[in-house]
């Protein structure tokens, strides 16, 4: 009779360590692979985001219109109100706004830039002469924006911080804009657009 034989007590125990030591090695690859596509998929959306945010302000100063405005007061604001440094960096009119439901609205839209706690907010409103009670909608474009600078052209090729500029009230809109952007994701960018008045 052929005696059966089967494994030791010692030759369990090492293939239980040589299994466990492949499984340990096994789920740190996994892991590290893991990590890595979480830290990828967030650095692609932190580039979907600055890359919407510069569409949609290199469409908005692209399609400024000279078209004023009455504000909520009745005061008229001209089509393009730049403040230099404050919390309402650009105030614009801007044509081409679409309109695929048939609303009864213009083709014009008003919109205003600011920078708000580390915020590129984008407020647009549904009229251009506003009401009292004419509310804005707000978008934040971009978080993390430390500094934001928005320089002007004008027709003598001049730059200035500040539109219209003080000393020239005949300018009506700008030739190009300059953005420069301080970001803790992106560090220092620069935009130029060109505006085509």
């Amino acid at each position: 009779m052929s005696r059966m034989r089967g494994f030791t007590l010692i030759e369990l125990l090492i293939a239980m360590a040589i299994f466990a030591l492949i499984a340990v090695m096994a789920y740190g690859g996994l892991n590290s692979i893991m990590n890595t596509r979480v830290a990828v998929q967030e650095q692609a959306d932190e580039l979907k985001r600055l890359q919407l945010a510069y569409r949609i302000l290199q469409e908005d100063l692209q399609l400024i219109s000279n078209r004023p405005i009455r504000d909520s007061l009745g005061d008229e604001r001209g089509a393009v109100l730049a403040l230099g440094a404050s919390a309402q960096l650009l105030e614009l009119t801007r044509n081409g706004w679409r309109n695929p439901t048939g609303q009864a609205r213009s083709s014009f839209q008003r919109v205003q830039y600011g920078l708000v706690d580390e915020e590129l907010l984008r407020r647009h409103w549904l009229v251009l002469d506003q009401a009292q009670d004419s509310a804005s909608i707000e978008r934040v474009l971009l978080d993390g924006v430390k500094e934001l600078e928005i320089r002007y052209m004008d027709s003598d090729r001049e730059w200035h911080t500040q539109w219209p500029p003080a000393n020239k009230e005949d300018q009506i809109l700008p030739l190009a804009a300059e953005v420069n952007l301080e970001s803790t994701h992106w560090g220092e960018l620069r935009w130029l657009f060109r505006i085509a008045g």
